[in-house]
């Protein structure tokens, strides 16, 4: 037992650095960020301006159209909340294409997106069986060999842009972009070795309870702590919802592009950067998506994030081959992340210590010290404070719900109690899924939108106008 606990204290002091080190880098990605946004402030107008103006002749004479986005939603049994996505959509600033993807749904997803349509600016497939109803990889697949063939055809709706001229943003059902997140995500497109930009993630119904605001937490930090940081180092990753991705590049990786790994979006990610293409994160530009409210539901989806997660293990030597192109940073702070995969055996390890402790079978003093006057307790209690204060600092500065201050401290210490509620039953299930083969799961299904989030979302849609 002295052993584990020497090993986890050194495993929590590595853990600690990392964040100190992920927070620093975080800083000097936002300066960088603010650099570049200042000096393309006036390339993002003209962009808007040639988006807008792009059938005018004004347009026709410009030496390179700016790229064309087309919005793809997978949705399979999304009725309950399709409606929105494509109402919002529509409004975006950068005039996009809209390409909803039914999956073969039953509760009439189809209908209900086409009932709010502009078929101008929309497009709703349906997918029957038996194509239908074999993972999002296979329906992302889909539409991008649906935006290649338009763009071979030449259709006017992509304004006779070639693949290298498309981006395609995948968007959940549940997923609200930005108002003004096109203009800002498309600039990093202009260096043609860029394959993709992940905008970050945040919860529009944050205020929905303890689950609710645990995970916007995660997601805001993922987003603006650790994808900022790695943007600095080149190993920033692609996330499911709001990723926006150059068509050539997928082009580049074949016909099915995305695979069957039910964390596709990693899986894509690492094998774009393997090909020598980089890819970027855009911490200013958002999607808000649904907060699941449900704990099993909430472990159900969890365990299918792990198990993709260790799936993808099969990348770590190939980030290691002599052929990478990517730097040491990002080959050491990739193949962390994915080892990170397996953190609910480390939560279930730190677990038995503390039971251990409770138990009266393991003392304080037998934890290892920093020497005279710090005692394994402070050293434990250091440890694990450290990664929350900087989340902490980290959500309050950039979430749209941020916590009043005499809530704080309970916040903080309920978050650090979030991840071993959720990691460690959902690395058991994701581990046994693994040992018996099974890697079919269904989708998490949506909870129908409240008025308040329709209601808050309609005043922050007019506010940004």
């Amino acid at each position: 037992m002295n052993h584990l606990a020497q090993s986890m204290s050194v495993v929590a002091l590595g853990a600690c650095a990392y964040y100190v080190a992920l927070a620093l880098l975080a800083s000097v990605g936002r300066r960088r960020h603010r650099r570049r946004e200042s000096a393309a402030a006036g390339r993002r107008a003209d962009l808007v301006r040639t988006i807008i103006d792009s059938r005018s002749s004004r347009a026709a004479a410009a030496d390179a159209p700016a790229p064309k986005v087309v919005v793809v939603v997978p949705a399979r049994d999304e009725a309950v909340v399709i409606r929105r996505t494509v109402e919002r959509v529509q409004q975006l600033e950068g005039d996009p294409l809209l390409l909803v993807m039914d999956d073969g749904s039953s509760d009439g997803t189809s209908e209900a997106a086409s009932e709010v349509a502009d078929p101008k600016r929309t497009i709703v497939l349906r997918r029957e069986p038996p194509e239908a109803g074999r993972g999002k990889g296979d329906v992302l697949n889909a539409a991008a060999s649906y935006v290649s063939e338009l763009a071979r055809r030449g259709d006017p709706r992509l304004g006779g842009r070639s693949s290298d001229g498309i981006v395609l943003c995948i968007l959940d059902a549940d997923g609200w972009l930005d108002h003004d997140a096109i203009p800002r995500v498309l600039p990093a497109f202009h260096d043609e070795r860029v394959a993709g930009v992940q905008v970050s993630v945040r919860m529009w119904n944050a205020r929905a309870g303890f689950l609710a605001r645990m995970q916007d937490m995660e997601f805001v930090a993922y987003g603006h702590l650790f994808q900022s940081a790695r943007d600095v180092i080149g190993s920033a990753l692609m996330g499911g919802n709001g990723q926006f991705m150059r068509l050539a590049a997928l082009e580049q990786l074949g016909d099915e592009p995305w695979t069957d790994c039910l964390t596709e979006d990693l899986d894509i990610g690492l094998r774009l950067l393997r090909n020598g293409w980089r890819l970027r994160a855009c911490p200013d530009a958002h999607v808000a998506q649904q907060a699941i409210v449900e704990p099993a539901r909430f472990v159900r989806q969890r365990s299918r994030w792990v198990q993709g997660h260790l799936s993808c293990w099969k990348h770590v030597l190939p980030i290691w081959h002599p052929s990478s192109r990517q730097p040491l940073p990002a080959r050491a702070d990739l193949t962390l992340h994915l080892l990170l995969g397996a953190y609910g055996l480390l939560a279930a390890a730190q677990l038995v210590v503390l039971g251990a402790i409770a138990l009266g079978s393991l003392a304080w003093d037998d934890l290892p010290t920093l020497g005279p006057p710090v005692v394994g307790a402070g050293v434990v209690v250091a440890v694990m404070l450290l990664p929350v204060l900087v989340v902490a600092v980290t959500y309050q500065r950039h979430a749209e719900a941020s916590v009043p201050a005499p809530a704080l401290a309970g916040v903080l210490l309920a978050y650090g109690a979030y991840h071993y509620l959720w990691s460690v039953p959902a690395t058991v299930v994701a581990l046994a899924r693994l040992a018996t083969r099974r890697t079919t799961w269904a989708k998490t299904a949506r909870t129908a939108i409240s008025s308040h989030d329709l209601a808050a979302d309609a005043a922050a849609l007019g506010g940004r106008r």
